[in-house]
């Protein structure tokens, strides 16, 4: 009883009480059915275990519940056996039993002995069918799943919500999706919402965002979902004023919808816009959840808004909301770049699981503001914990080796450089080339980063010739910067940047008549110098600042 009204912790209370004479199989397949239906699956399983079940009258129906359990957690080893039990005592297969094996065995990618056992079947009821149909699309054979929904049809057999969900989560091309659609529509689906809620999702998924859009406008009846799922779909499109005029008209908004609209933003570079959602979020009285804040966060970092993202992290400490892995690293970026490295270490030291994420966001931190030594010992102490989770990777790499150039630690990044094809099997790209180059260069081994470049061969992109083009300006050699910038404009004629350290490298070397050349060669060729931008937070307000600009009230105050 209590099983079945979600009072899970009761019944097993109640079953852990009884004497041992009064448990039976009955009680405890109650309690197996009704942690799996309560979605403890692994209490279920270990319950199921606890006891010597290949001794026990177990029934079809608890094998079944069982089986749905070892398909849901990718227990194959389980349902193998639960399967040779099966065969070995000849239990009868009622279709129910079969549907629960088959489902279990297509769940768990083993899709040729899920087809076989479709096939045996005598007797299949619309579960055979759908199971069948949903287990081969999401193992990604979305044609044969069209395939036998085609068939299903014919036999008159009905298609479930389930299916149709199955199949448009699988969906990748946007023919396949119109099929599904028609079938959808064809067998009395049209004004699902949950499905056509997913139709949506699909649609954008798979770039045919103008298709949703027409799903949705022709919607009779929407809920928060469909706003949702329109409005994300702009937001992955990158199309973020149609997303806003969306999310301006929605009836009610949730944390869902916020935080797309804040992550969209974030994405598109337009934090600004970003923490002004977050503002309205408040206004609101919408609490925001873990992944609003870790985008608000994230604007925060890009923005340099120190106060705003201290706000933040307060307001976590006023909650009691636990800092996990995606917090503590987005707490940690941002106050590694707000210029805060003292908190962002605090946070980095504070009682959670770090991971690969962590680690890099902290090394990065500490490159950033010119620890490099420290960059080094954190990467090594981060060697040192041998765990998957937070094994190096690229980024890592690239992270420690910007920390050993700016501290001039040409060994140690020698060492780290090797380490990552030798020791982690990662290639290095051109930006970790590049970086070596630049390590090199700025130690004045000059000779040495050329060499390093002959021997990575034809292909060299413009960021490993900026690299030493850049070295060539601090050591002021002339020469080599020529050939360099040789290299970047047969790359990128319009490069703005080589001609402008190519004009500063001749002026330094007082070749005055050369530096106005390349000076006349970029108004020549309208060749553009980006300009220069900074922001500064004042009162909580986020200003921006251009080269020459004289807009902002007080830019004529000294």
């Amino acid at each position: 009883m209590y099983a079945e009204f979600g009072c899970v912790e009761f019944a097993r209370q109640v079953y852990e009480e009884m004497p041992n004479s009064k448990r039976n199989e009955v009680s405890w397949a109650c309690l197996i059915a009704g942690f799996v239906n309560n979605d403890r699956l692994k209490e279920a399983l270990d319950l199921f275990n606890g006891n010597d079940w290949r001794e026990m009258k177990v029934d079809q129906v608890t094998l079944a519940i069982v089986l749905s359990a070892c398909g849901r957690t990718r227990d194959l080893d389980l349902g193998k056996e639960i399967h040779c039990y099966i065969e070995e005592e000849g239990i009868e297969m009622s279709v129910i039993l079969c549907n629960s094996l088959m489902g279990m065995y297509l769940k768990c990618g083993c899709l040729e002995i899920g087809r076989r056992l479709f096939l045996d079947m005598t007797e299949r009821d619309s579960v055979s069918w759908n199971v069948f149909i949903s287990g081969f699309a999401e193992n990604g054979c979305l044609e044969e799943s069209l395939e036998m929904l085609t068939e299903m049809r014919l036999r008159g057999v009905k298609a479930d919500e389930a299916t149709f969900l199955s199949l448009i989560l699988g969906c990748w091309r946007l023919d396949f999706g119109i099929v599904i659609h028609d079938h959808a529509k064809e067998m009395g689906f049209e004004l699902n919402i949950p499905i056509c809620n997913a139709l949506i999702t699909m649609y954008s998924r798979i770039g045919s965002i103008d298709m949703g859009r027409q799903l949705f406008d022709d919607m009779p009846e929407r809920d928060i979902v469909s706003w949702n799922s329109m409005i994300a779909g702009y937001a992955r499109s990158g199309s973020m004023d149609a997303a806003r005029l969306l999310f301006e008209r929605m009836p009610n908004k949730d944390n869902f919808s916020c935080s797309t609209m804040i992550m969209g933003y974030v994405r598109q570079g337009q934090s600004d816009e970003a923490m002004k959602i977050y503002k309205m979020l408040l206004v609101e009285g919408i609490e925001p959840d873990r992944v609003t804040i870790t985008s608000v966060l994230s604007a925060c970092s890009h923005l340099g808004l120190l106060e705003e993202g201290a706000s933040v992290h307060l307001y976590l400490e006023k909650i009691g909301m636990q800092i996990d892995t995606a917090l503590g690293t987005a707490l940690i970026d941002m106050y590694a770049k707000c210029g805060c490295l003292e908190k962002a270490i605090e946070v980095f030291e504070g009682p959670f699981e770090r991971d690969v994420f962590t680690w890099t966001t902290m090394i990065s931190g500490l490159a950033m503001h010119g620890h490099g030594k420290e960059a080094v010992n954190l990467f090594q102490q981060m060697q040192c914990v041998g765990e998957e989770l937070t094994k190096p990777n690229s980024v890592t790499f690239l992270s420690v080796l910007s920390a050993c150039t700016h501290a001039g630690l040409v060994e140690d990044g020698r060492q780290i450089y090797d380490s990552m094809s030798n020791d982690y099997g990662i290639e290095p790209t051109m930006v970790h080339k590049g970086c070596m180059v630049d390590l090199l260069g700025r130690a004045g081994q000059l000779n040495e980063a050329v060499e390093f470049i002959a021997s990575l061969g034809s292909e060299v992109d413009v960021c490993v010739w900026g690299a030493l083009l850049g070295a060539c300006r601090i050591h002021r050699n002339v020469e080599l910067g020529e050939f360099a910038t040789k290299k970047i404009l047969e790359l990128d004629p319009m490069h703005h940047g080589a001609h402008v350290l190519m004009s500063n490298i001749y002026a330094e070397a007082g070749q005055w008549d050369d530096s106005k050349r390349m000076r006349r060669k970029m108004m020549d060729e309208e060749i553009a110098k980006e300009v220069g931008q900074s922001w500064i937070e004042m009162n909580g307000i986020l200003r921006e600042f251009t080269a020459g600009d004289i807009s902002n009230n007080g830019s004529n105050e000294h």
